[in-house]
């Protein structure tokens, strides 16, 4: 699965498989859920369930293409076999580096632009209602296309960065053994937290948005720029979102300097 030749098209192609059709199981509940949530003579709860969903999908859309970037985990920097391949060509190290990079960027904006392109439309569409913090369809859908599509951009650069920093810090037969046991541990791990996030409500949001959780939880980060985006000025969602920019820009940052 991970490190044959071919076997990670099929099991690429099977996780899309799987994951595109989800969400239109999932649609006639939730709009069942906010339109008796709209209802209410109060917006606590459909706040508290909006931000449990927002978190739900972030973390789904985060960890699956942290699990597409860690399958694809031994091609993601220039190997012998590219070496191999462009050797006759009259090409500079920094040309193969460029085009790896440029290669791996169009991959991974291709799987978020199909992975957030459903979903992005159709939550804003039936998570609409009378407590909605932005009453605007158009500007709940970008916030939740850009969102997700940061928080999977955080994932993929921050899985580049790794892998960039254990090139240059160790030498290639240590690299090695640790690459593997990291290669190892990331897969069911992304496999986890895409299992999990089916799981996450609004008793399991309230908890994880506490400061000593939170400060160690990515997905949370984003949630909080979801939520400032949206025009909430809860001062820890202004916390939670100035983090999850900074994180990102210093993933991109660490990426292209390793590379």
């Amino acid at each position: 699965l991970i490190t044959a030749p071919g076997q990670a098209t099929p099991a690429v192609i099977g996780a899309i498989s799987i994951f595109m059709p989800w969400f239109a199981v999932m649609i006639t509940p939730l709009k069942h859920k906010y339109a008796y949530l709209s209802s209410l003579e109060s917006g606590e709860a459909y706040l508290r369930a909006v931000r449990a969903d927002q978190l739900w999908l972030i973390t789904l859309m985060m960890s699956t293409i942290g699990l597409l970037t860690a399958i694809k985990w031994q091609s993601v920097f220039p190997g012998l076999r590219d070496y191999r391949a462009l050797a006759a060509l009259p090409l500079r190290s920094y040309q193969i580096f460029q085009a790896k990079l440029t290669a791996l960027l169009i991959a991974a904006t291709a799987a978020i632009f199909v992975l957030n392109l459903f979903p992005s439309v159709i939550f804003p569409m039936i998570s609409g209602g009378r407590w909605a913090l932005n009453p605007s369809f158009g500007a709940r859908v970008g916030v939740h296309t850009i969102v997700c599509a940061a928080g999977s951009y955080f994932f993929f650069f921050s899985f580049i960065a790794l892998q960039g920093a254990l090139l240059v810090l160790l030498k290639r037969r240590l690299f090695e053994r640790v690459s593997g046991v990291l290669q190892a541990v990331l897969v069911p791990l992304m496999l986890v937290f895409i299992v999990l996030s089916f799981s996450i409500q609004p008793e399991v949001t309230a908890t994880v948005l506490h400061p000593h959780f939170a400060a160690w939880l990515p997905p949370v980060w984003f949630l909080g720029l979801y939520q400032r985006m949206l025009g909430d000025r809860d001062p820890e969602m202004q916390v939670l979102a100035a983090r999850a920019v900074g994180a990102l820009i210093v993933s991109i940052l660490l990426s292209f300097l390793t590379y």
